[in-house]
């Protein structure tokens, strides 16, 4: 039989199969081999769909990317020099994929100049392409790339959040100075892994020949100017070339709004970089109308190439939404008073880009416009491609898609009830159907709900009702633990349920569609879903509504038993559904032991999983049914293992694509020791909502008074808080803390502890006479407690104010095993965990003093109101007064029967509340700018901040506002509020 035979040098033989089976290429030396009879037909096939135009080349590079076979790597690299965007990134991946010949040849075409880093980027990105980052930093691990092509791929790899690409991350950084500033910020992207990540190292502070540390930095010349030329230049064309811009090609955006869709909607594109506010023209670049199907389509100039654009569908006399779920399914006005349809695609590349427009995506625009902005920087960086896509991928998966909701298109829905729409390319996959199934879930969802209340609402209101539920980052039918008032008409769809899930979307995961429905939105692939429309449903049902980034505040274990059962617990916000928990050796990091929500009983369990706390039981290691890694085990003859903890979100559950890796410490010990353990210490703050914990103590008090008689709410309460675990198998009697053992110290002085009644030289540390005390049965694990006051005659004698004191506690008990021995948790080197406090004095406790809002007494409906917030600071008493911050205002607004509850933060974003109200800015006076956080100091005790409220016409009577200002003391976190309230009448 006669086999075509293709080097990838280009040239082609024509062989007997039968005579012959090795051969080398004649051009080139390359040892080729005689693909199998069926593999000679599939490439065959192949090269016959390839000849058909870009739809086939297309598809044809899928199937030779997913054979993984060197027989293939030809076509592949046709494919990677065709020009069409789609098949570039398939084959170069495929390529990646083929050790050796495929990685070889892209290696090549790097060192020639033929394929830039940043294209490469581009294609394992819009794949999400796995094992880009292994490949990209073995590159940089053997010098194969240079100093301009390390910073065309700093920015991806700093979104990978592998500690591969942050160890090679860093040592470009030691090795390329000049790209400090390119190598910090992707660096930064992953702090999560590595605290000193984006940190300034300690050689690049350091001039060469100079020595000390107050010399004068020499100037650099005019070397970091011409890389900086050259790497401009290098993005540029990178940009500009192969596939990405073509003059005679469509370059822009293709986009869809809806399903169900908006017909004859006007679409405003807008460059982010210049963007305001959705009722500005600030940035807008073009303005386009959808057609009947709900699509479009916008031409962009190259000048736009990289940047990120906002893109919203506006309400309008025109704009009409298919009601699909109403009797009937009418076409209902898509017009004023409802809010814009808005999706953020983070990042044109030039070409064919597509954007999809719907309720889903603008739910993620509402949270990231609100994101606090100490979280993810000032001015732009909210729109940041990480902070983005991270927080499309929240809500993505609290529907239980894979789609990614801005960048996929949903397929056209088919039947009688949508106007009929021919497929594109891009719509042909299972991921794009499934995507339709959730839009047309959530529309017949709207109108179930809105069939089930009183009133006269559409779907329409619902969905603005879930943008405005979305503004906290949370989908759980309140504003910040406040029920909405929409959505509260149905209260089974507000708060959380026991195990943290949200239950709007519990709700939504019982409101499937029926089977002629799920036919609709299949249409396309004749009923093909990814994922099944019941798995999609199970997602739905655990979903903590997250629709944010994650981020991580606290976690409470240091050590813990091999035979666990110990109750962990992390706080923050933004977790969800697909997190998994891994315990990873510090000493090998392929050993691993995974806690996910399927985990029960000996293998660790998920306890309560909302947006805001993870509680999981440790492991019993011992008796696990899963394989325990041997370098997760104790060691023969030592004491512990140290372990890292991590938390690890999979927006895609299966997949390991695109995780996030959240390092919460690599500092845990594992110990299959007997004593006593002490799991975790911390100090803090006594309010009568709960425990803060706290770095600074302002509970400097006279030798009169006892720790114990403090009340919560009224006094300064601090407490001492340790968490033990009983590990053997015996009672352990009268645990406690011991006194005696416990160790303080203050800049290298010793801090005496003393209980109330005491009388030890120099004490300066006060405990309650009576200590508390706690019996563990074996297995057990406590929480005690003990309240301390600072003594303020020990200052400055034998305590210091404001430096911090550190104290590692040491509990003992009685174990009834044999003998019945004395137990303390320090029977092992570095279990003792110290804690940190610093005494500060009470009477320079910043407190909010007043609030006083001021408004004019009338104004014209249609007009705007100015509403005045004066802020003045106080303390407990005494002078000077410690720096106060004012984070946030919450503003209840009753206007025509209808009220608008809003939380004023350092993330304040144009708002539109009930009876046609515009929140439209909120500035510090004079001058403008953020209003929120605010500094009150002792120089600068007062401030004022202004509220720009417009009224509409049609809507009168007094518009009353009442509002709450929440501030911190700086240094010890003690909370203090202010409220006042004005009313300003709207007349005709």
């Amino acid at each position: 039989m006669e086999v075509l035979v293709e080097c990838i040098c280009g040239r082609k033989f024509h062989v007997d199969s039968v005579q012959v089976s090795e051969f080398e290429c004649e051009s080139c030396g390359r040892p080729l081999t005689v693909p199998p009879e069926p593999t000679a037909e599939r490439l065959a096939a192949l090269r016959a769909r390839m000849a058909g135009g870009e739809p086939g080349l297309r598809e044809a590079m899928r199937e030779a990317a997913a054979a993984r076979d060197p027989h293939f790597l030809p076509l592949l690299r046709h494919g990677a020099e065709s020009g069409v965007r789609e098949a570039v990134n398939t084959s170069l991946c495929g390529m990646c994929d083929l050790a050796g010949p495929g990685t070889d040849l892209v290696a090549t075409w790097i060192n020639d100049g033929r394929l830039s880093m940043s294209r490469l980027a581009s294609a394992f990105r819009e794949l999400r392409y796995e094992r880009g980052t292994e490949f990209l930093c073995a590159m940089i691990e053997s010098g194969r790339l240079k100093e301009n092509q390390i910073a065309e791929v700093a920015d991806y790899l700093g979104e990978t959040g592998s500690p591969r690409a942050l160890e090679a991350l860093k040592a470009a950084r030691k090795a390329f100075p000049n790209l400090s500033g390119i190598l910090d910020r992707a660096l930064t992207r992953l702090r999560h892994l590595d605290e000193s990540a984006g940190g300034v190292p300690d050689e690049a502070k350091r001039i060469p020949g100079q020595t000390g540390s107050d010399q004068t930095a020499q100037k650099k010349g005019c070397l970091g100017v011409v890389v900086l030329l050259a790497l401009v230049v290098a993005v540029w064309v990178a940009l500009s070339g192969c596939d990405d811009v073509r003059r005679d090609a469509f370059g822009g955006l293709l986009g869809t709004v809806g399903y169900p869709p908006l017909a004859q909607c006007d679409v405003d594109i807008y460059d982010a970089i210049q963007f305001v506010n959705l009722d500005s023209t600030q940035g807008r670049i073009v303005r386009v109308r959808t057609d009947n199907t709900g699509r479009f389509a916008i031409e962009l100039d190259e000048q736009y190439l990289g940047r990120p654009m906002i893109v919203v569908a506006r309400p309008g006399p025109a704009a009409l939404y298919r009601d699909f779920g109403a009797a009937g399914t009418p076409d209902i006005a898509f017009d004023a008073p409802n809010r814009p349809w808005v999706a953020i695609h983070s990042e044109w590349l030039g070409g064919e880009d597509t954007v999809t427009v719907n309720p889903i995506t603008t739910m993620a625009f509402e949270a990231i416009m609100r994101l606090p902005a100490d979280e993810v920087g000032g001015g732009d960086l909210r729109f940041d491609r990480a902070v983005v896509h991270s927080t499309q991928a929240a809500i993505a998966a609290c529907f239980g898609m894979r789609a990614e909701p801005v960048l996929e298109l949903p397929a056209p829905p088919g039947g009688p009830l949508f106007a009929p729409a021919g497929k594109i390319y891009l719509e042909d996959n299972d991921r794009s159907t499934s995507y339709t199934w959730v839009c047309l879930q959530l529309a017949k969802a709207a109108n179930v709900f809105v069939a089930a209340t009183p009133g006269t609402d559409t779907a329409l209101d619902f969905y603005d009702a879930l943008f405005r539920d979305a503004e906290d980052g949370v989908m759980d039918g309140s504003y910040f633990g406040a029920p909405d008032a929409f959505l509260n008409q149905d209260p089974a769809v507000v708060g959380l349920d026991s195990d943290g899930a949200s239950r709007l979307f519990r709700w939504l995961s019982t409101i499937p569609l029926d089977a002629t429905e799920t036919g609709y939105a299949g249409a396309v692939r004749n009923g093909a879903f990814d994922t099944a429309p019941s798995f999609m449903l199970a997602l739905q049902a655990d979903a903590t509504g997250a629709v944010r980034p994650m981020r991580i505040d606290h976690i409470d274990v240091w050590n813990y038993p091999y035979s666990g059962n110990v109750e962990l617990t992390i706080r923050g916000a933004g977790m969800r559904r697909s997190d998994v928990f891994f315990f990873r050796s510090f000493d090998d990091s392929g050993a691993t032991f995974e806690v996910n929500r399927g985990s029960v009983g000996v293998d660790g369990q998920f306890l309560h999983h909302s947006a805001s706390e993870l509680r999981l039981r440790i492991p019993d290691f011992g008796t696990t049914t899963k394989p325990v890694p041997f370098n997760l085990r104790v060691p023969a003859g030592g004491n512990f293992r140290r372990v890292r903890l991590e938390l690890i979100n999979r927006p895609e559950y299966e997949k390991i694509a695109r995780q996030a890796v959240y390092l919460l410490t690599d500092n845990a010990r594992v110990t299959n020791r007997t004593e006593p353990l002490l799991v975790h210490a911390a100090i803090g703050r006594v309010e009568a909502a709960g425990f803060t914990p706290a770095k600074s103590a302002n509970n400097v008090y006279p030798a009169s008074q006892d720790p114990d008689a403090l009340v919560a709410g009224s006094d300064e309460v601090y407490e001492l808080r340790v968490r033990v675990a009983n590990p053997s198998a015996f009672d352990i009697l009268g645990t406690t803390l011991d006194l005696a053992a416990t160790t303080l110290s203050q800049l290298g002085n010793t801090i005496v502890a003393d209980v109330f009644s005491g009388t030890a030289p120099a004490r300066a540390f006060i405990l309650p006479d009576t200590p508390v005390s706690e019996d563990l049965s074996p297995g057990e694990v406590a929480t005690l407690a003990w309240r301390f006051v600072f003594l303020d005659t020990a200052i400055p004698a034998d305590l210091a104010a404001g430096a911090p004191v550190t104290i590692r506690p040491v509990l003992t008990g009685q174990s009834q095993g044999p003998g019945t021995p004395t137990v303390t948790t320090n029977d092992v080197t570095d279990f003792t965990r110290p804690v940190t406090v610093a005494p500060v004095a009470l009477d320079q406790t910043a407190v909010l003093a007043s609030l006083a809002m001021t408004a004019p007494a009338a104004a014209v409906e249609g007009n705007e109101v100015e509403v005045d917030f004066a802020l003045t600071l106080g303390s407990l008493g005494g002078a000077p007064i410690r720096n106060l911050a004012v984070e946030s205002i919450d503003l209840v607004v009753t206007f025509d029967s209808t009220t608008t509850v809003l939380r004023l933060g350092d993330s304040f974003f144009a708002t539109p509340g009930n009876a046609g109200l515009v929140f439209a800015t909120f500035q510090i006076q004079p001058g403008g700018g953020r209003a929120l956080p605010l500094a009150l100091t002792d120089a600068a005790a007062t401030a004022t901040l202004r509220l720009t409220i417009r009224t509409s016409t049609g809507h009168l009577g007094n518009l009353n506002l009442s509002a709450t200002a929440t501030a911190r003391d700086t240094a010890t976190g003690r909370v203090s509020t202010a409220s006042d309230s004005t009313t300003t009448v709207i007349t005709p």
